[in-house]
């Protein structure tokens, strides 16, 4: 689908991820960036497995 029509689909870690990354960048924060971290993480995203170390949630 995403070749035929020429789109860029975007999956739910991916999305959980991006979240996240924005609460790391707002000041108080951190419970939330680390819950969103754990949830991409489960739903399978590298990149979340890295920050999820980074920051030490």
């Amino acid at each position: 689908m995403e070749l035929d029509r020429d789109l860029d689909l975007i999956s739910p870690a991916d999305v959980y991820r991006a979240r996240g990354d924005v609460y790391n960048f707002m000041n108080n924060k951190w419970k939330k960036a680390c819950s969103d971290s754990k949830v991409a993480k489960k739903l399978g995203d590298e990149g979340a497995r890295d920050n999820f170390r980074i920051f030490k949630c």
